[in-house]
C-alpha cells in the first residue's frame, strides 16, 4: 500500500485517491476491497473539480457503494458507522466547514462502536470479544477525516497518505480467545 501512493506524480487528489484505491483493492481480505471501492469514488469525484461538492459527493457515492457491496448499516459495527454519518453531514459548500463536521460525526460513529456486538465485517467471526473494542474500519475513517480538516483537497488527499501509513504500522486490537490485545486501537 505505501509503495502503491508513493508511485507517479501525487498532484491531484483524484490521483491520490484512485493509487488508494487500487492498493486497497489489492490487499484482499474484507475491508481492503471495501476502502478501495470508496476511495475508487473519492477519485472518479474529484477527477473535474477539486472542492467540496465534488468530496462530498464522492463521499456520498462511496459510503452507497460500500454499503451495496458489505451490506452494513449503521449499528453493524462497521466502517459504515463512521462513513454514513460523515457523508450525511458534508454539504458540499465549504470544504473546512464539511470536512470538520465530518470528522466529528465520524469520530462519533468510531466511538459509537465501542460496545456493539458487530453483525457485519470480519468483527462479527469473533462473537463478543469485540464488545469493548472500536471497530478499527470506523477509526480509521475517522483518522483520515479528522487528518484532511484544514487543508485543500489536494493537500487533504496528501494527508491520507500519511494516515494510511499510520493505520497500517498499528498493532492488532482484538485479542485472541483466552489472550490479551496486543494493542490499543487508536482513539478516534
Amino acid at each position: 500500500m505505501t509503495r502503491r501512493l508513493s508511485d507517479g506524480p501525487s498532484d491531484s487528489a483524484s490521483a491520490v485517491f484512485a493509487r488508494a484505491s487500487e492498493g486497497f483493492l489489492d490487499t484482499g481480505g474484507t475491508s481492503g476491497p471495501l476502502f478501495g471501492m470508496w476511495f475508487r469514488e473519492l477519485s472518479k469525484a474529484t477527477a473535474q473539480s477539486a472542492d467540496a461538492a465534488a468530496l462530498a459527493a464522492g463521499v456520498a457515492a462511496g459510503v452507497a457503494t460500500v454499503q451495496r457491496l458489505g451490506h452494513a448499516q449503521v449499528g453493524d459495527k462497521t466502517m459504515v458507522d463512521a462513513m454514513l454519518p460523515a457523508a450525511e453531514v458534508m454539504t458540499g459548500r465549504d470544504l473546512d466547514a464539511g470536512l470538520a463536521a465530518a470528522a466529528r460525526a465520524a469520530r462519533t460513529g468510531a466511538a459509537s462502536t465501542q460496545e456493539l456486538r458487530a453483525r457485519r465485517g470480519r468483527s462479527s467471526y469473533v462473537d463478543d470479544v469485540a464488545v469493548g473494542v472500536l471497530d478499527p474500519g470506523a477509526v480509521t475513517v475517522a483518522l483520515f477525516l479528522e487528518s484532511a480538516r484544514g487543508r485543500d483537497l489536494n493537500r487533504a488527499a496528501a494527508a491520507l497518505a500519511i494516515t494510511l501509513r499510520y493505520v497500517g504500522e498499528q498493532p492488532c486490537a482484538y485479542p485472541r480467545r483466552g489472550r490479551p490485545a496486543t494493542g490499543s486501537p487508536a482513539e478516534p
